[in-house]
This record gives structure tokens, sequence and C-alpha cells, in this order.
């Protein structure tokens, strides 16, 4: 029973060990500012605008997030347009759905890097009423031509990225890259690693506890009796 024990313990001790070294190496990925960046692709649209899913609700509480003394994520996104002026924003949700309302649009719902591959679900609709950079309810933006850059610390909320040419008109077609930046990862690896260590050291002490147990009772004249 001990040797099935320490075998199970040290098997899930170096997945664990294992897993916490790749996390490490991860950080050695990051670029000189310390984000972790997807490949640049191409995302295109016929329509007015391109928009993300929800990028997620916030619960914390805002005060606890300004007082840490570390960043727990940064989000970064560059995109680039050849063809015109480009816009791209991250706002409330609530906020950039009104803005949006009636527009012809078209959400990301899928996508896959490897191979690179895109779904969208397109919302019909007319031309938005005035361009995104007259809007005053982008918590990030950037606007103008060639490549824009924004960088937006995660905060409480419900969130929302959208994608347009700058003078609102149809067809957006960029290429895009995200990347993530947070204190966090070096030591979540640091502590997966110390698990992994703790578990695999355990598993084999009882491996060789149990190893001792039966070599006593293969070699006791009466093996029932132990």
């Amino acid at each position: 029973m001990l040797l099935a024990i320490g075998v199970v313990m040290s098997i899930a001790g170096a997945g664990v060990l294992t897993a916490g070294i790749l996390g490490s190496n991860v950080t050695n990925l990051a670029d000189s500012e310390g984000f972790l960046s997807t490949p640049t692709k191409t995302f295109t649209t016929q329509s007015y605008a391109l928009t993300s899913p929800t990028v997620g609700e916030i619960t914390i509480n805002p005060a606890g997030l300004q007082n840490l003394p570390f960043d727990i994520a940064t989000v970064r996104l560059n995109v680039t347009s050849t063809s015109s002026d480009v816009f791209i924003g991250i706002a409330p949700k609530a906020e950039l759905d009104q803005y949006l309302a009636g527009v012809e649009r078209s959400e990301i719902t899928g996508l896959q890097y490897f191979p690179f591959k895109v779904e969208y679900r397109h919302f019909p609709g007319t031309k938005a009423q005035a361009p995104p950079a007259e809007q005053s309810f982008w918590a990030a933006s950037a606007s103008g031509p060639g490549t824009q850059e924004i960088q937006w610390s995660v905060a409480p909320g419900d969130w929302g990225v959208v994608v347009m040419n700058a003078d609102a008109s149809s067809d957006v077609t960029v290429d895009l890259q995200t990347a993530v930046r947070s204190d966090l990862i070096a030591p979540i690896a640091t502590l997966i690693i110390t698990i992994g260590a703790v578990l695999l050291i355990l598993g084999i002490g009882v491996i060789v506890a149990g190893a001792i147990i039966l070599t006593r009772r293969l070699s006791s004249p009466y093996p029932g009796s132990v």
C-alpha cells in the first residue's frame, strides 16, 4: 500500500514540478518590458467595427487593486492598418454596446493561432453616428496612421475592445498583436515548483519506507505476522 501511495505522490510531484519549471521558463520569453506576446495576425471585416467578446467581469474591490504593491496584469494591444488611420479602444462594455447599438460590426467568437483561424459573429446595421475618438468613455484608446498601441491595467468592471477605422468607415483590416504582463507569473511558478519538489521528495520517502517494510515481510520466517 505504501509503495502505491509513494508512486502516486512521486508521479504527481514530478508533474507539478515540471509544470512549475515550464511556467518559470515562460518568463524568459517576455520582451524588455516584461510582456508575453501573441504572434501578429491579420483580422478583417467588411463591416464598421471589429469587437472582442467581453474582456471579463472583474469583481475585485477597486481600492484593493490600487493598493497592491505589484502589477496583477497589464494588457498591451498593437494594431496596424496600411489602408487608413486606425482606432483601437477599451471601454466599459455597457457604454461600448450603447455606442455600437445598430452599427454593423463583427465580433470575434473563436480564435486559434496554430494554425491561425478566426471565427466571427456578424451583427447587421448601419454606420456609427460619430468617429470613435470623439467619444469620452474610453479607458484606453489610440488613433492615427500606421501602428497604434494601448496599454491597460486590469481594473474591476465589464470591458470590451473595439478596432475601427478612425473615420468610422467600413472595411476594417488590421494586423493585431496582444500581450500581457503580470508580476504574479514568477511567484506562482516558484510556488508550483516548491509544491512539486515537496510532493516528489515525500513520494520518494514513502516508496523507500514501503520497500523496507516489504523487504522485511518477505524475509520474515512468518510473512503473515508483520
